[in-house]
């Protein structure tokens, strides 16, 4: 028997022989090549990516519209692209990306001394911080409603140990002690990036009919500015008589853009979204779906006040506690309780979700009406033995966590219409508790002592209470909406 030396198995002929031969030489419908250089075929698809402007003008303070355009079938993924205003004069940028820039003003500060005078920038983590309020609505309907806040800690135990520094990088995630990052924040030419907080490979082709919007509070520009001074509240470096600069070449000082020079912020909106061909465009134009995807419920703010906190001044000291009612909807996997200290907001550190290193709560018990869900547990059970039992990345965050799923994630799904070059990424729904049905959910907190604020040297806290839940879309006959609350 002749060996066929141009076909991918000719070096086994050499070396076997038997009834594979027949495979190879066979003519039936039976017969298959193992070492055929064929491929399957799947339909072409393309993605174009564009970038969405607002149709109002942005700005501090102000509440920002935008449309979602639909030109593609599926809507693949979609991202916040920031760039924030630099009060020091072009002139100077280039000290802000490679020198250093300091405050001169006050005693005076000398070019030998500069490194340790006061840094000014932007808080921490200021691609969550600057939205007051993350919208995404369909029609008439609020598909997704979060503060940055929420955003910000439902993001630290989400993600593996890459994506997770990753991310940081792109939201200006940094630590706030270090007075090089702290100025290197101010960078105007620096961009920041925040995902959109909605559903990936979101079926557009069915639902073309329908308009999609996204509407963005932002804070005040007052409200993201820190100092390295602790005791500078609301710093405002538009305002300092001078700054001191140092590169490898040049030093000197420079007066700040006043603040009605400054530019208003550039918030755009990057989306990405796949054509399809036109079978599976055909196809999934008639389909229905139902969507799981995660929802955040972050409504539930509350403020412990110098009444809370004046058990610790009396005499003997007591421990206070508090009792707080919330509320919730969908199923919820994850609730994170979340204290910041009055003082730390006022310095706009509003990533310091720390009670001066430690904790802000002593021991947590949750309930519905007078029934007890959990019973009372400190930090070693909610923060340090949660984490390392659902998550994957474990935070150095001062808050308690209750997870009663076994940790929401992604997994990599290839759908068909989007062929094997467009791999998804599909939200898969935890296990949780239905708030839809919850009757009167409170927890029941016994609290730390905490620093006194600036301005009228009282106690004060506030305390978020954060909810990660998970929501269904679905999408029947050209027409989409929550397919149910429970």
């Amino acid at each position: 028997m002749a060996l066929q030396t141009n076909n991918g198995g000719a070096l086994y002929e050499l070396v076997a022989r038997g009834v594979k031969d027949s495979y190879f030489f066979e003519d039936s419908t039976t017969a298959a090549n193992p070492f055929s250089w064929s491929y399957e075929k799947y339909a072409a698809v393309s993605t174009e990516t564009r970038i969405i402007r607002p149709y109002n003008a942005a700005g501090f303070s102000r509440v920002l519209n935008i449309d979602l355009d639909v030109y593609g079938d599926i809507l693949q993924e979609a991202y916040i692209r920031v760039k924030l205003p630099s009060w020091v004069p072009p002139a100077y940028c280039a000290a802000v990306k490679r020198g250093l820039v300091r405050d001169a003003s006050g005693s005076g500060v000398d070019l030998s001394t500069i490194a340790s005078a006061t840094a000014y920038g932007y808080t921490s983590a200021v691609a969550y911080m600057l939205f007051e309020k993350i919208e995404i609505l369909q029609d008439n309907i609020t598909l997704q409603e979060v503060a940055g806040d929420a955003l910000y800690v439902s993001s630290r135990h989400t993600n593996s140990y890459s994506a997770h520094h990753l991310t940081d990088s792109l939201t200006g995630v940094y630590d706030e002690t270090d007075a090089l990052k702290v100025q290197r924040s101010v960078d105007p030419d620096r961009e920041y990036i925040l995902e959109l907080p909605f559903i990936r490979n979101f079926p557009l082709v069915a639902l073309r009919g329908q308009r999609f919007r996204v509407r963005l509070t932002l804070r005040a520009l007052e409200d993201l500015v820190i100092s390295t001074d602790p005791l500078k509240p609301k710093p405002k470096p538009w305002l300092v008589p001078a700054f001191a600069y140092q590169t490898a070449d040049a030093s000197g000082t420079f007066t700040p853009l006043p603040l009605h020079e400054l530019d208003p912020p550039s918030i755009t909106i990057e989306m990405t979204q796949v054509y399809l061909s036109n079978e599976d465009r055909e196809a999934l134009a008639g389909a229905n779906f139902l969507i799981p995807y995660r929802r955040y419920i972050s409504y539930n703010h509350f403020n412990f006040g110098p009444a809370t906190y004046a058990s610790y001044d009396a005499s003997p000291p007591t421990v206070p506690a508090a009792v707080v009612n919330y509320d919730g909807i969908y199923h919820v996997d994850r609730i994170l309780h979340c204290i910041r200290s009055a003082r730390s907001l006022e310095l706009n550190r509003r990533t310091a979700y720390d009670n001066s290193g430690g904790f802000f709560i002593q021991f947590l018990q949750s309930a519905y009406g007078s029934t007890v869900r959990d019973q009372s547990w400190g930090p070693l059970v909610l923060n340090k033995l949660t984490q390392h039992a659902h998550a994957v990345y474990t935070s150095e965050a001062k808050f308690f966590i209750q997870n009663y799923g076994l940790g929401a994630g992604h997994t990599s799904g290839r759908p068909s219409a989007l062929g094997r070059r467009a791999p998804a990424q599909t939200y898969v729904p935890p296990a949780g508790l239905n708030y839809s049905e919850a009757v009167e959910p409170n927890v029941r907190l016994t609290l730390e002592d905490i620093q006194r604020d600036f301005y009228n040297n009282w106690k004060v806290a506030a305390y978020d209470i954060v909810l990660n839940a998970t929501a269904y879309y679905a999408v029947e006959k050209g027409r989409g909406g929550l397919a149910f609350l429970n």
